[in-house]
């Protein structure tokens, strides 16, 4: 008897979107599954098409909601699950899609090596554009416990050795719910849940598989690349969070170094979408990304990476003078090509 997938999708305000991301799971080759779909307060006809779906597949079930953001609809699915210990839980966005062989392909993996979680190839569409982003693991690499900590605990304190989003992983049910629970409420409303949830799901597992099949499509352009007033303190709570939680494990890498190199290049990326918000005038603006460069955490990070040996000092040095004027200079919006460039060259 093979165990039961449970596909939680997180809906708000994707009228135009969820009905094709559900058409996709439901094509899924892997046959026991269920899908959870979560209105998340939507406001257009997003609770009606959620319902809609269910009435004509006895496998969906809607759970509807005030917004809370993505973090409290994707928990709210994982309690929604009626998992056995031997199920497993995925999660897809409402834009996004999962090819055909998806889920049987990360069952197969987490069977044969007894695996709590496994995850293969996300690939990136960028307008249209499928943007290839290979794994960098080996093909089928089994990752035990002692590995993951000595050589990838360090990808969610800014080293990507191994991806940290949600989606394209398959979760034993009992880890990814015991995962959302560990997470204090208030630590994420939408920004870096992704990392906080995979960080205690992956420091938990005692085995993780990486195969190099392509599972997932994932649609670029989202909330995190648009301004939002909020995103860079959420980030300081959740580097903040991290801190904290490296405190319980050892790895071998200055963690420290590497988040607040990290939290520099956030906040470099946090002045870009304040210069591309049209709404703020240049005053405003400038006042915004003054603010943000004076707050005592992203201060604290930009005088530790000028003292480390870390060699690319520019950011640091930049936030620890407060030169707005170059930020503004370096953060400012660029051209559709030379974008398009930066975003295939640094992918």
């Amino acid at each position: 008897m093979q165990e039961t997938i449970w596909v939680v999708i997180p809906v708000y305000n994707a009228q135009h979107d969820v009905k094709r991301a559900v058409r996709a799971v439901q094509k899924q080759t892997y046959a026991p599954l269920r899908i959870v779909l979560v209105d998340d307060g939507s406001k257009d006809r997003s609770p009606e098409i959620c319902d809609a779906l269910a009435a004509q597949d006895a496998r969906i079930r809607v759970v509807h909601q005030e917004n809370g953001g993505s973090f409290a609809a994707r928990k709210a699915g994982v309690l929604a699950c009626d998992a056995a210990d031997g199920d497993y839980i995925c999660f897809c966005d409402a834009d996004d899609r999962m090819p055909p062989h998806a889920l049987q392909a990360l069952y197969t993996a987490c069977s044969r090596f007894d695996a709590d979680i496994s995850l293969a190839v996300l690939t990136r569409i960028w307008h249209g554009l499928r943007l290839q982003k290979p794994a960098k693991g080996q093909p089928d690499l089994c990752i035990e416990r002692k590995t993951f900590f000595e050589k990838y605990f360090c990808s969610w304190y800014g080293i990507t050795l191994m991806p940290v989003n949600l989606c394209g992983k398959l979760y034993r049910a009992p880890l990814i719910a015991a995962a959302y629970n560990a997470v204090p409420p208030g630590t994420t409303r939408f920004f870096g849940e992704d990392l906080v949830v995979t960080l205690n799901a992956c420091a938990a597992a005692n085995r993780i598989v990486w195969i190099p099949d392509e599972v997932y499509d994932y649609r670029m352009g989202g909330g995190s690349s648009r301004y939002r007033p909020d995103m860079l303190r959420e980030f300081i709570g959740l580097y903040r969070y991290k801190m904290a939680f490296s405190e319980n494990y050892t790895a071998p890498q200055d963690l420290r170094l590497l988040s607040d190199i990290e939290l520099c290049n956030v906040t470099l990326s946090f002045c870009r979408t304040v210069m591309a918000e049209k709404a703020l005038t240049p005053q405003e603006r400038r006042a915004v990304i003054g603010e943000s460069v004076r707050l005592p955490e992203i201060l604290a990070a930009a005088e530790h990476v000028l003292a480390s040996d870390y060699t690319e000092k520019t950011y640091a040095r930049m936030i620890a003078q407060a030169d707005v004027d170059a930020i503004e200079r370096e953060a400012a919006p660029v051209g559709f090509v030379h974008k398009a460039l930066r975003r295939v060259l640094h992918r």
